[in-house]
């Protein structure tokens, strides 16, 4: 009887030892559990943190590189060159010699500013290959037949231009200091911007940039008036 009392006693305590062993497995499972889904979750959190930054960083590479090879294609109207060339605060229409999707000829491009209905903005780059398409006059027809979305979630994408006022004013012996504008048009001005910049808050980034080029853009249409060669 004793011995059987010992054995009851020991079924007990090792039942016990048991459930303790079982809710501490427990314990520790949920632990592990709870830890890993933090590190899951924080590790999605930076891959896509990683994934927006890079996706910034090469929307800015191409934008970059478009405006700093856009330059000053003469167009010719009733005998009368000007630049091709249109520009405004969430626009520009012009020729780059590296566009996005054909490097080996220019592109006739097109940048807007696309705003959503729930207040971000985007960039629609929009393209002609002159591969496909001879631009000669200021009033031709153009269909772009390739496009792609930069900056899809900015706070703000906004352009300004740098330039003197008119050709007038750039050829005259009092030149007029160049100041910025929120539209340039190479059509009217006959000249080409000396600059063109862009701000784009995109989260906690501020994105500045400027494309710089020649001031005395007016001696490019010089041999395309009447009587010069």
């Amino acid at each position: 009887m004793k011995w059987a009392g010992m054995m009851k006693s020991k079924r007990g305590f090792t039942l016990i030892e048991l459930l303790i062993s079982f809710v501490i497995l427990s314990m520790l499972l949920t632990v592990a559990t709870t830890t890993y889904q933090l590190l899951v979750s924080r590790w999605e959190k930076n891959s896509t943190a990683f994934e927006e930054a890079y996706q910034v960083y090469r929307d800015q590479e191409l934008l970059q590189n478009i405006l700093a090879n856009t330059y000053p294609y003469v167009v010719v109207d009733k005998n009368e060159p000007s630049f091709f060339f249109v520009g405004s605060e969430s626009s520009i229409l012009a020729v780059t010699r590296k566009g996005v999707f054909d490097r080996d000829y220019p592109e006739i491009y097109k940048l807007s500013v696309i705003t959503e209905p729930s207040g971000k903005q985007k960039l629609l780059y929009q393209a002609k290959s002159f591969n496909h398409l001879l631009l000669n006059s200021p009033n031709q027809e153009i269909v772009f037949d390739q496009q792609i979305e930069l900056f899809a979630q900015a706070d703000r994408i906004q352009f300004r231009y740098y330039g003197q006022e008119s050709i007038f004013t750039a050829t005259s012996e009092n030149v007029v200091n160049a100041t910025w504008y929120e539209r340039y048009s190479g059509l009217s001005r006959m000249l080409f911007p000396i600059k063109i910049a862009y701000e784009i808050e995109a989260g906690e980034q501020q994105l500045k940039f400027q494309a710089a080029f020649h001031e005395d853009s007016f001696k490019e249409l010089s041999r395309y008036v009447v009587g010069e060669q």
